[in-house]
């Protein structure tokens, strides 16, 4: 969720093979500089942008809008499911894959740069899949106090662990990974992946997120919750096989069955790797469309 992937945050960056990754020399070399390419670049992104939309591969689409007095840059997103027969509504606000708030970083003014810079730290630069970020280190309770900080990321969530490490990638001006820990002392990572540019915006087209040490082995609870999924799934899926959606398409009965033992499939491996005491969650687009309209019942 959400509030997981914010509750975070430890990097763990990597070479291929024997390769040693140099990090490549970066002009800027303070806070404030990085804010504001951050706002430079997020700005000309969406300088066209009405509306965007993303389908990603666990069923989930996302729905964005700049704000409409055209006053600021500012993005309102809604997440929600697919929904089909048999499968209610979930609406969540904000942007669930990205976290955070690409009009908000857009909209920052000289002002609000001066303000929340000395909540960040600047930790020099790192590499993230061979690209080079620069790294700042921020106390989210700190920033999430202020009204311009608050509306930073889409969950302003401040419990838990406060130290988080973004990862600013100064070819696009969006943030690559967030690092650090989470309520229970595991080290998280979450990592946007496969930039591709689609008309004036780039996009991530992976997002994975890792977890290690801490409490992250299997709880009473949690498998008490997966076994009730895992049972309310196979039900699911006896009532397709029985033909018990009669108005449904055999198309979309195909669909149904394949998201359904999908989900049983995740689930099973990410108990083995809670067994393993490590977690790995990935997640990718797979269908972007751009000032195409939105659906304003979910606002």
């Amino acid at each position: 969720t959400l509030a997981i992937a914010l509750g975070l945050l430890a990097c763990q960056e990597k070479s291929v093979g024997t390769t040693k990754t140099i990090t490549e020399k970066l002009p800027l070399t303070d806070v404030a500089s990085v804010l504001k390419m951050m706002q430079q670049q997020n700005a000309t992104q969406l300088d066209s942008v009405a509306n965007f939309y993303v389908q990603m591969n666990d069923g989930y689409q996302i729905y964005s809008i700049k704000d409409s007095t055209k006053k600021t840059q500012y993005i309102e997103s809604r997440t929600t499911n697919q929904v089909v027969p048999g499968v209610e509504r979930k609406l969540y606000r904000g942007n669930l894959y990205e976290i955070w708030n690409r009009g908000a970083f857009a909209s920052l003014s000289a002002k609000d740069i001066q303000e929340i810079s000395p909540l960040f730290t600047f930790l020099g630069t790192a590499v993230v899949d061979s690209a080079s970020c620069y790294k700042l280190l921020v106390d989210k309770k700190k920033l999430f106090a202020t009204t311009v900080g608050s509306k930073l990321f889409d969950d302003n969530n401040a419990e838990g662990n406060p130290l988080m490490t973004l990862y600013i990638n100064p070819k696009h001006g969006l943030i690559q990974r967030i690092v650090g820990k989470n309520d229970s002392g595991a080290k998280v990572s979450v990592t946007w992946r496969k930039w591709t540019a689609f008309k004036s915006m780039k996009f991530p087209l992976l997002r994975s997120i890792t977890e290690s040490g801490g409490k992250t082995g299997i709880t009473p609870e949690i498998e008490a919750q997966v076994s009730a999924m895992n049972t309310e799934m196979n039900e699911y899926l006896r009532q397709i096989d029985n033909g018990d959606f009669v108005d449904v398409g055999a198309d979309q009965l195909t669909k149904m069955r394949d998201g359904v033992t999908k989900t049983l499939k995740d689930n099973e491996q990410k108990m083995d790797q809670l067994r393993k005491g490590y977690t790995e969650n990935t997640i990718s687009i797979s269908n972007i469309r751009l000032n195409k309209g939105y659906a304003p019942e979910l606002f």
